[in-house]
């Protein structure tokens, strides 16, 4: 199973829709599903050192791949970086 989030605007906006983006995820395993949270909570994090009206763009993505219920392998991916020169 495999997801994808992307936002870019200011911090203010994109918390909101992260919370429901995260919580919307469609992953089925325990693993991926604790991942997919631990990687919303590091996001988080990475937001509170910008202030509200901070652009940035943030992108996180993850893969499982199983045998059964066994997981096999886990790849994660993510970035939280400012938009330099943003013009509203």
């Amino acid at each position: 199973m495999s997801w994808s989030i992307v936002k870019a605007g200011k911090v203010q906006s994109i918390l909101p829709a992260l919370e429901k983006d995260f919580s919307n995820l469609s992953v089925t395993g325990v693993l991926e599903k604790q991942i997919a949270a631990d990687v919303h909570s590091v996001i988080k994090k990475a937001l509170g050192g910008f202030k509200d009206n901070a652009a940035v763009t943030v992108s996180a993505s993850g893969s499982a791949y199983t045998s059964g219920a066994e997981s096999i392998s886990q790849t994660v991916k993510v970035s939280v970086e400012p938009i330099y020169g943003f013009v509203e």
